[in-house]
């Protein structure tokens, strides 16, 4: 019961999500601008569409923050998670099918599984 009193005294204030989390969008900000600036001056003759993918890579995780200071409706990006975790889910029902039905080999069923594990790794590090 005096925790709370002993906390007003001395001035200890909790923290202040919406203050960290502006933070955080300001530097991912800068970061992603630092990226894209990293991924123009190397990119040389890659491919456009790889280039292309990297600066939309970038630019969803500089927004993903940003979407966390807004309203309670799901987000663009809060959408393309649950949206891409579906659709990995039908990919991985179409190589488990597959495999059963002796198209392709486990190896590549395993090999496949790996690929959409880790694109869903990388989408729970958008939550």
């Amino acid at each position: 019961m005096t925790l709370p009193l002993v906390a007003r005294m001395l001035r200890v204030q909790g923290d202040d999500k919406t203050a960290d989390i502006l933070a955080e969008a300001q530097t991912q900000q800068h970061a992603s601008r630092a990226a894209r600036e990293r991924l123009e001056e190397r990119a040389g003759a890659a491919p456009p569409d790889v280039v292309d993918k990297l600066r939309s890579l970038t630019e969803l995780r500089a927004n993903t923050i940003w979407e966390r200071l807004g309203g309670e409706r799901e987000t663009p990006s809060a959408a393309y998670v649950r949206l891409r975790r579906e659709m990995l889910e039908a990919e991985r029902d179409v190589f488990r099918s597959a495999r059963d039905a002796g198209r392709i080999p486990e190896d590549v069923l395993v090999r496949a599984q790996r690929d959409m594990d880790l694109e869903e790794s990388m989408l729970e590090r958008m939550e």
